[in-house]
């Protein structure tokens, strides 16, 4: 990073730097005089780097006529754009008052009736943006500014930094970050790495929850892994306000984004509340709660969260907001908009396909050949060219010329029957996270041209957790027996006792999974499945056969050997320091770090030492860090050693030091040595 902004110096041709009032993740804000109108400006001027991302920079002069088109009461008003030089910087108008964060520090928590109108203004900001298809991206108490000082009338409430997050968010490499604020981040932002309107209403919904008990709704011990877990699983604990309030915030924090408001409803349905809802006096400051119920909200599929964050049209036609095609679900019109880096198609096979919409990746295993449907399925499963040929036999034998396809077991089929017509509807199963941060969601439909169930099994990493490795799927039959997965080189194959050290039936082997933080990765099987009874019944829908596959998956982990499926089965990392005795200026600490595994295994399975260096790690170690390494690893200590990589060098006495080691998502915690004198 270069040498900051200093007061005093020109930015632009147009503005005068004065004084530094606040500084954040993307850059610092300036109270500035702009030398042409005489008036006081803020100026926010990103960081240094910024200005010589090619990428940025055309961002920033895209976004220009958008965000100076935005005009609102409750929004601060951007006036002009600055890039000169070093110089990348927003000029906005001067608010004095203070943000709600600094409320909260002071305050800790307001009353209902004085956070449920602050909520509904930013909303009324946020209805004004999406109208005109722009999202905020990072609403938070920061960026929510109070037009006086002293004051906590909604009228003064003043919306900041539209368009930041937009602008910088993909200075990260993709795939390694997510941009926003961690206790803020919708869960579809979280699991899918997708954002839109309703992403906003669920942020507007964290910040009222913290405005009325002191804290976001899933603050808690724990890394970011964590909180992104909860945000996506779990149910925010629920505060003692009025229950139609209540009502609402359940809402607004909904894990689905259809079931949320969009911000003009949210709006309208606070300020319907009542007196006597809005009654509650200011909340004690609110603890986390010592342990976290699962949501009756459940996230969609992917497809699904992509249909519902669709952004509007927006209302003014000469805004010059490129709106969406009807019928499209990118959200990239717009950086403002927010969608995941796109990644490029992986295909098996060079056949037509209709890549997945939200650009993630694509390992497709093709439907079947009907002519090489094996012995065994129903006859209704044959395709028109074996029925030709069964009807041909028949003529030919019948004229005596058929001994030929007789001997050749064409024949020796089943009669033909009518196809049974099949119903049964898709669903849907979402699954959770793992301790390794992997999760897996499965899809199941019928596909009438082919007659096979096709299986989609969506698998996500957790943010800042990269994971590669293989994945294993269990497939019943209703019958007992096993719904045969039709391999594919490199992509899926059957689990087996020759290769892999263990006969699990019905097991399917997703093959070299690569995942990178926050990513998701879609495998689409072709399933010899016909969801229809003896007799001839269809199945209502594929829920009850997608939840056979994950308990049976579920059931055939903690029994297989070795390292086999680590992303599934490993539940764990635990640190193991020795105590030393300092024999010069810094001594090395001995420790190892070792793999725990979930479903009662006894093994140990070590991932590195102190002495592992580049190039010699485990591949354990490889699969849990997305192929890192010991780049994949954060080695952490107490205050009286020196941490240089993963080595941990004692410097001076301490009874109490520690040892921690975070392997993508999995974290040790503190492990406890004591550093001696000689």
């Amino acid at each position: 990073m270069t040498e900051p902004a200093s007061a005093g110096r020109a930015l632009g041709s147009r503005y005068t730097l004065l004084d530094r009032i606040g500084r954040g993740a993307s850059g610092e804000v300036w109270r500035a005089h702009d030398r042409r109108t005489g008036d006081a400006v803020a100026a926010k001027l990103l960081w240094p780097q910024h200005a010589s991302d090619p990428e940025i920079l055309a961002r920033f002069v895209q976004e220009r006529s958008v965000l100076l088109g935005l005009d609102h009461p409750q929004v601060v008003r951007v006036r002009d754009f600055v890039a000169e030089g070093r110089d990348l910087a927003i000029v906005m108008d001067l608010v004095e008052g203070p943000s709600l964060a600094r409320l909260l520090r002071e305050r800790r928590t307001l009353p209902s009736a004085t956070a449920v109108p602050l909520a509904a203004a930013v909303l009324d900001a946020l209805d004004a943006a999406h109208r005109r298809g722009v999202v905020h991206r990072d609403v938070k108490p920061d960026n929510v500014l109070l037009a006086r000082a002293g004051s906590l009338a909604a009228d003064d409430v003043r919306l900041a930094d539209f368009g930041i997050a937009g602008i910088v968010q993909d200075e990260a490499a993709p795939g390694t970050e997510l941009v926003g604020t961690p206790a803020y981040m919708p869960p579809e932002l979280v699991a899918y790495g997708k954002f839109g309107p309703a992403s906003d209403v669920y942020a507007v919904g964290v910040l009222l929850y913290e405005l009325l008990a002191g804290r976001t709704p899933f603050a808690g011990e724990g890394t970011h892994v964590t909180l992104g877990m909860r945000q996506v699983e779990d149910a925010p604990p629920p505060l003692p306000v009025a229950q139609p309030l209540l009502r609402v915030l359940e809402r607004l924090l909904s894990k689905d984004p259809a079931a949320r408001p969009d911000a003009a409803e949210a709006a309208h349905a606070l300020r319907c509340l009542d007196d006597a809802s809005l009654a509650t006096r200011e909340l004690p400051e609110q603890t986390a709660p010592a342990s976290w119920s699962r949501s009756a909200s459940v996230l969609p599929a992917k497809h699904a969260v992509e249909q519902a964050l669709r952004a509007p049209r927006p209302a003014d036609p000469g805004s010059g907001t490129i709106a969406p095609d009807e019928g499209t679900a990118d959200l990239e019109a717009t950086s403002l908009r927010a969608a995941g880096p796109s990644r490029p198609v992986r295909h098996v096979e060079d056949v037509p396909e209709q890549e997945p919409l939200d650009g993630s990746t694509m390992m497709r295993a093709v439907a079947p050949d009907p002519r090489l449907v094996p012995r065994g399925v129903p006859s209704s499963r044959r395709s028109a060219s074996q029925r030709v040929l069964i009807a041909l036999g028949a003529v030919l034998l019948l004229g005596g010329g058929g001994a030929a396809l007789w001997a050749s077991g064409v024949l020796d089929r089943d009669a033909v029957e009518p196809e049974v017509q099949v119903t049964t509807a898709a669903a849907h199963r979402s699954g959770s996270h793992l301790p390794t941060g992997l999760r897996m969601d499965l899809d199941a439909s019928w596909d009438a041209a082919d007659r096979v169930t096709r299986l989609r099994v969506s698998l996500s990493a957790a943010p800042h957790a990269p994971l590669r490795g293989d994945v294993l799927v269990v497939t019943p039959a209703s019958d007992g027996g096993c719904a045969e997965v039709v391999e594919q080189e490199g992509v899926v194959r059957p689990v087996r006792a020759s290769s892999d050290g263990v006969d699990l039936a019905c097991g399917q082997r997703l093959l070299d999974v690569d995942l990178p933080a926050g990513s998701t990765t879609v495998v689409d099987l072709a399933v010899d499945l016909v969801p229809v009874d003896a007799e001839g019944v269809a199945a209502a829908d594929y829920g009850p056969w997608l939840e056979s596959v994950r308990q049976a998956t579920d059931a055939a982990l903690p029994g297989l050997p070795g390292t086999a499926f680590a992303l599934q089965r490993v539940s764990g990392v635990r640190a193991e320091p020795d105590g030393v005795t300092l024999t010069g200026a810094a001594t090395a600490v001995p420790y190892r770090v070792i793999a725990l595994w979930a479903g009662g295994e006894t093994g140990e399975t070590e991932l590195f030492t102190q002495d592992t260096v580049d190039g010699m790690e485990t591949e354990l170690l490889r699969q849990l860090t997305g192929g890192a390494g010991l780049d994949g690893v954060a080695v952490s200590s107490c205050n009286a050693a020196q941490v240089l990589g993963i080595r941990v060098l004692a410097e001076q006495p301490d009874s109490s030091c520690h040892v921690r080691a975070v392997v993508g998502a999995l974290d040790s915690g503190e492990a406890p040595f004591a550093i001696r004198m000689r």
